[in-house]
């Protein structure tokens, strides 16, 4: 005999059972859906060594770990320490130059039209006042220290992060199989044949946004390494991996194209500052609008305004990690409903008929 009384009590309890456990797992959420975001991404490689290794999949889950190792996490620490080791002898180096005072303005500096001639007067002020120059400097190098401080700490909790990660990757592996098919059950017993399609395009949008992304900051990566080292630009592997890092953002890779054009110029490489600015407007950021489009027609498609969004409000909810995360939850958010809504329409069409 139905109970109304007795549904809402079922309902309850598992709706406290449900947070209960998001509230267990809230301190490895964002490792966890990373694992499964890269999983999912490369699960095809994986069932393809699980059969030449004659379907041992412990075996194979634990190379595919140890391939995440040598891709992600070891470059990811490398690069960590180098931002903020770059970070540390930036601040430094300007400490010492203007240890001795400010010194006198750029020339190009008092000949920008409107402002010119404001800042001379700013600046004449600041070299006559001591303690102005002194107090101005302070105010930019004690924020700057709390910038790198919180670098570091950044680095350390991403490294953790995609360790942790790669860890819960070994067992998403291993068991994925036996994952899929309950997940497919519930959906199934949730919404029907309706349901098991939203887990199969899913599966479909992951792929393709984590193809897209990366496929995108790979080739800028590329295309950034070949200009620095055209151009003579010391360090152009990792200003390469920078720019990999920083293709996730909007408009990232052109803060480091702009610092590396800066330095020639700075050279007085006025010539081959103007190749790294040609080169990186027509090249290095060109590469977005070429690629990514090529990359996720086919199988996922997001417009560039929730990607900047999923960017860094991933970045603000789950940290470094969230650069993956955002922008795919987002994606599959847009793709279930859209199915959702499709399949609404059908059926409302089947009726009418």
């Amino acid at each position: 005999m139905y109970s109304p009384g007795l549904q809402i009590s079922r309902i309850t309890i598992v709706a406290l059972l449900i947070l209960g456990v998001l509230w267990v797992l809230r301190p490895f959420l964002s490792p966890l859906l990373t694992a499964l975001i890269i999983v999912v991404a490369t699960w095809l490689p994986y069932s393809w060594l699980v059969r030449q290794l004659g379907n041992r999949k412990a075996l194979a889950a634990a190379i595919m770990t140890l391939l995440l190792t040598v891709l992600i996490l070891i470059p990811t620490f490398f690069l960590g320490g180098q931002v903020t080791k770059a970070a540390t002898i930036l601040v430094e180096t300007l400490k010492d130059r203007f240890q001795g005072g400010i010194g006198e303005p750029p020339a190009w500096l008092l000949t920008l039209p409107l402002v010119g001639e404001h800042i001379k007067a700013y600046w004449d002020h600041l070299l006559n006042d001591a303690g102005s120059g002194t107090e101005l400097l302070q105010r930019i190098y004690d924020p700057a220290k709390r910038l790198i401080t919180s670098i570091a700490s950044g680095v350390v909790n991403g490294v953790l992060q995609i360790l942790l990660a790669i860890f819960i990757a070994f067992f998403a592996y291993r068991d994925g199989q036996q994952w899929s098919m309950w997940l497919r059950n519930a959906a199934r017993r949730l919404s029907g044949d309706i349901g098991t399609h939203m887990v199969d395009v899913a599966g479909k949008t992951i792929l393709g946004v984590m193809v897209g992304i990366l496929g995108t900051a790979a080739a800028q990566g590329l295309v950034a390494y070949i200009g620095f080292k055209i151009a003579g630009v010391p360090n152009a592997g990792l200003l390469g991996a920078a720019t990999f890092l920083t293709s996730m953002l909007p408009a990232g890779p052109v803060l480091i194209w702009l610092g590396a054009a800066y330095w020639l110029y700075d050279q007085s490489l006025t010539g081959w500052a103007i190749f790294m600015v040609i080169w990186g407007a027509a090249g290095i950021s060109s590469v977005d609008n070429v690629v990514r489009p090529v990359l996720i027609a086919h199988t996922a498609s997001l417009p560039f305004l929730l990607i900047a969004l999923g960017t860094f409000g991933g970045i603000i909810a789950f940290g470094f990690v969230g650069i993956f995360i955002g922008p795919t939850l987002l994606a599959l958010a847009v793709a279930m409903t859209n199915q959702w809504l499709n399949h609404r329409n059908t059926i409302t069409h089947s009726e009418r008929l």
